[in-house]
This record gives C-alpha cells, sequence and structure tokens, in this order.
C-alpha cells in the first residue's frame, strides 16, 4: 500500500496493490492505522504487508493482520539510499568544482607567469575575464571578515554596507570564499544534461545554433536558441576544452552517478572512477 495526494497538503487516500498481479484492488479514503487495520480484518487471507516506514501503515498491520510478514518496498528504500546520499553530497557541495580550464592558447597548456592554478571555467566570462558576480563576492568576503576580525557585529556591518542582514550573515558563515564561488557559478541550467552532445557535434563540424538545437530538443531539451548559443561562445571565441568536457557538476547529478545502474548512465563513459 501507498498513500496518494488527492488535495495536496490537505487531503490523502490509500492505494492497495496486488504485488503479484501489479493491479490495484482497493481505496481507502485516508491513511489513518484504524481504517488499515480495519481493512486487513475483513481480508485475512493476507500474509505479506509491502508498505513504506510510515508509522500508520505499520500500526494498522500489526492491529489488523497480525499474523502478516511486514516488508519495505523496494522503490521506498531505493527513494530513501537517494535522499540520504543526495544529502550528504549537499553537505560536500563546494567540493564539487567543475574540472574545466579556459586556456588562452591551446597549444601552450602552461598557466601564465605569476599564475599558480588555472582559473576554474565557471569564473569567467566568454572573454576569459573574471565575471563581475566573483569580483563582487570576493570583495564582499574581504570587507566583510575584515569588519569581523577587528569586532563588529553583524549589524552594524550590514549597515555600513548596505547590505541585508541575513547576506552578511551567509558571507560571515563560509568558510572562505570558494565555498561562496561554488553556488554564485555553479546555478543549474536547461542546457546542464546537453553539454556532451553539443560539445560532441561541435567537434564533428556542426557549428549551426538553430541545427544543433532542433538536435537537443529530440533529446528533450526545453531551452531556446539563445541559451544554446551563449553556450557556445566560448567555442567561436577559441576558449574550448580540448577534451569532452564532464557534464555539469550538480548535486543531483552526482547523486545519480552514485546511485544509477552503471548501464544506463547516458554519459556513462565520462562518470568518474
Amino acid at each position: 500500500m501507498d498513500e496518494f495526494a488527492v488535495r495536496r497538503g490537505r487531503t490523502y487516500a490509500t492505494i492497495l496493490v496486488d504485488m503479484n498481479t501489479r493491479r490495484p484492488v482497493d481505496v481507502l479514503t485516508d491513511r489513518t492505522a484504524c481504517t488499515f487495520a480495519a481493512w486487513l480484518r475483513e481480508h485475512p487471507e493476507v500474509r505479506v504487508v509491502c508498505r513504506d516506514r510510515a508509522g500508520s501503515f505499520r500500526d494498522g498491520a500489526h492491529a489488523g493482520a497480525p499474523q502478516a510478514r511486514q516488508v519495505a518496498d523496494a522503490w521506498h528504500l531505493l527513494h530513501n539510499l537517494a535522499e540520504a546520499v543526495e544529502r550528504v553530497v549537499g553537505r560536500h557541495r563546494a567540493d564539487l568544482h567543475e574540472p574545466l580550464t579556459v586556456l588562452a592558447n591551446q597549444d601552450d597548456t602552461r598557466p601564465p607567469a605569476g599564475v599558480q592554478h588555472p582559473t576554474p571555467l565557471g569564473e569567467l566570462d566568454v572573454h576569459g575575464r573574471q565575471r563581475p558576480l566573483v569580483a563582487r563576492t570576493r570583495e564582499r568576503h574581504h570587507q566583510i571578515h575584515e569588519r569581523i576580525e577587528r569586532g563588529d557585529s553583524l549589524r552594524a556591518i550590514a549597515r555600513e554596507l548596505r547590505l541585508g542582514r541575513g547576506t552578511v550573515l551567509r558571507f560571515a558563515r563560509a568558510a572562505d570564499v570558494e565555498q561562496l564561488l561554488v553556488a554564485a557559478t555553479h546555478r543549474p541550467s536547461v542546457i546542464d544534461g546537453y553539454r556532451l552532445s553539443l560539445h560532441h557535434r561541435w567537434m564533428e563540424g556542426c557549428t549551426n545554433a538553430p541545427a544543433l538545437t532542433r538536435e537537443i530538443q529530440q533529446l528533450g531539451y526545453r531551452g531556446d536558441i539563445n541559451t544554446v548559443r551563449r553556450h557556445l561562445r566560448p567555442y567561436r571565441t577559441g576558449t574550448i576544452p580540448t577534451d569532452a568536457p564532464l557534464p555539469h557538476l550538480t548535486v543531483r547529478r552526482v547523486t545519480d552517478w552514485i546511485t544509477r545502474r552503471p548501464e544506463l548512465h547516458r554519459d556513462r563513459a565520462q562518470v568518474p572512477r
């Protein structure tokens, strides 16, 4: 059995399914233990109750069919596991750095003089310059932590910098500026799931944005051609990776890598080992 919403957030009912025939056998008017127990008493032939971990279903099964064995259904087990993995990955969101880097000259992979590490792609615009949002985030982080070190209160800092107290608190809690930049520069986009396809098609010689848009629309893309054109700007200016890029590293995508069966990965060749 499982609950379903008749009116989301207000009214719920319960559907009962025969796990052998996989067909519904009844619908209960609510999801309470007493209603479920009453139904079970009318059906003493029930020997196995397949349920989620809801307390009402557990109590109803105990009361109405003490002879039955209770088992957890596979969907809820996998769903609970995926949620747990997503929470763990989410706690390490700041470590999901984009592996791509922008190279001024693809024939020379050495970083410019004085630069110790390449700049993450998400921090640069299509011309290879630092994005204003990145510069502003770094400046605000420095200003706020400088004032915290000298003893200013968060309220005073917010007033002086003309920022919301919530914004100041978020910057103050960040362990370092990189934690803030990950959230600022790696926002999900409708094109994320199609970056690999676009990259491969470009490298095969297809550089026409309308044609590429039509191709990924057949794969499920729901955005417009302007999003595709913006995504292709670095390709047209020469700041493209020499190898196929890894998919955009979001919490949901990494969770999917961990929990999905390997043979079902659409981009399994790109999944880190």
